[in-house]
């Protein structure tokens, strides 16, 4: 895709203008006001991206911050940073840090950058997961810095064996499930790509499982057989990834109608 131009104005003149202003700006990260350091804190990410080097300067209130919420938003900063003494501070965020959310984005941080990720480090991740903890998942979720909890969670564990993606994709069902019809697309997605273990469907690539037919069952009821005449995000992300969306061919995929369920008509 091509660069827009707008953006690219912007980082040509705004851009300078922040780092210029970095001295008076760094401060703010530590305002009494958390909403206040919040958005200082995106706007250090958006300038670390461009230049990691300024980690050096961001780092002292980094290792000072002691609010939990704002404590995690570093290792996002770490990481846009691409800085390698930025990466071992997280890492070693990840082995000291007590606070859920704190950990859980240093762990994420580093299964997205660590070669070879420790093995301990992706069992960490899973029993997290498992916990199905709602209060680790909205304070993740309100980051700011980051995707969805569920997304972000699936695209550093979608490769593992399947024994392992079918309970992580039951959890991941129970917590829509609770959202009754109110699914985002990145949830949604992220249902997908744990259950199938692909970013995208590839029926020759596919360890089948149980769980598939489940998840596409559940997103099917979901898109046709409510009440209120079908909800059309688990339908587009049927189709986003490659996987039957039309009632007919998902009957197909799930060999239906049967004896014990009508199908999709």
């Amino acid at each position: 895709m091509d660069e827009d131009p707008y953006d690219a104005e912007a980082r040509a003149t705004i851009y300078p203008l922040v780092v210029a202003a970095f001295p008076t700006l760094l401060p703010l990260l530590h305002d009494p006001d958390e909403d206040i350091a919040s958005k200082t804190l995106t706007i250090v990410a958006c300038c670390t991206t461009v230049d990691g080097a300024l980690w050096s300067q961001i780092a002292p209130y980094a290792q000072t911050e002691h609010r939990p919420m704002l404590r995690a938003g570093y290792n996002l900063v770490a990481w846009a940073s691409a800085n390698p003494v930025a990466f071992a501070w997280v890492v070693e965020t990840f082995e000291q840090a007590q606070e859920p959310v704190i950990k859980l984005t240093a762990a994420l941080v580093v299964a997205q950058t660590a070669q070879p990720v420790p093995e301990a480090l992706y069992s960490w991740l899973i029993d997290t997961i498992l916990i199905n903890d709602l209060t680790l998942i909205k304070n993740y979720n309100a980051l700011g810095l980051t995707r969805r909890y569920w997304f972000d969670c699936a695209l550093v564990l979608y490769h593992r064996p399947l024994i392992e993606r079918t309970v992580l994709a039951e959890q991941c069902l129970a917590y829509l499930e609770l959202r009754g019809l109110f699914l985002s697309a990145e949830d949604v997605a992220a249902l997908l790509i744990i259950a199938f273990g692909r970013l995208h469907y590839k029926k020759s690539e596919i360890e089948r499982g149980n769980i598939q037919a489940t998840v596409v069952m559940c997103l099917a009821h979901v898109a046709f057989a409510t009440v209120n005449g079908g909800y059309r995000v688990p339908q587009r992300m049927l189709r986003n990834f490659g996987l039957p969306w039309r009632p007919a061919e998902i009957n197909g995929f799930l060999g239906l109608p049967n004896a014990n369920h009508p199908g999709f008509e």
